[in-house]
């Protein structure tokens, strides 16, 4: 079974993009510490997203900072997606900037899923290194 399949199993086959998540996976492997980052800031991002469509707080200040907080990670993100896309074949690498590093609303609706199936990934790294742990 290939890492993306556990990975989707893991989430209840809940990955939008398995297909960009692996050409990403493989491009990243070479860099552990990026690629650590990346899922890293990933589940950060996606847990300040949903704060914000919680928006539970009355607090202006506290709300500018959460948004201040996920677009500053936001970005850090796509710049390190277009440094694992320097790793990709030029038809990966062009098919990948033109549908997640635009700043358009289709872009973003597939960054979103990309970075929801990050999230998994890194829940899915979470979760064997408990379970080593546990033995």
């Amino acid at each position: 079974m290939s890492l993306i399949q556990e990975i989707n199993e893991f989430s209840k086959n809940k990955l939008k993009r398995k297909e960009d998540l692996e050409l990403i996976l493989n491009a990243a492997s070479n860099d552990k510490k990026l690629f650590a980052d990346l899922i890293f800031n990933a589940k950060y991002v996606m847990g300040l997203q949903r704060v914000l469509k919680q928006n539970t707080t009355n607090n202006e200040d506290a709300k500018f900072k959460v948004q201040q907080d996920y677009s500053s990670n936001l970005m850090k993100i796509i710049e390190q997606l277009k440094i694992v896309a320097n790793n990709f074949q030029q038809k990966d690498k062009f098919f990948f900037e033109q549908n997640y590093l635009q700043l358009n609303h289709s872009s973003l609706n597939n960054l979103n899923e990309l970075l929801s199936d990050l999230e998994w990934v890194k829940m899915y790294i979470n979760d064997l290194k408990h379970r080593q742990d546990k033995n």
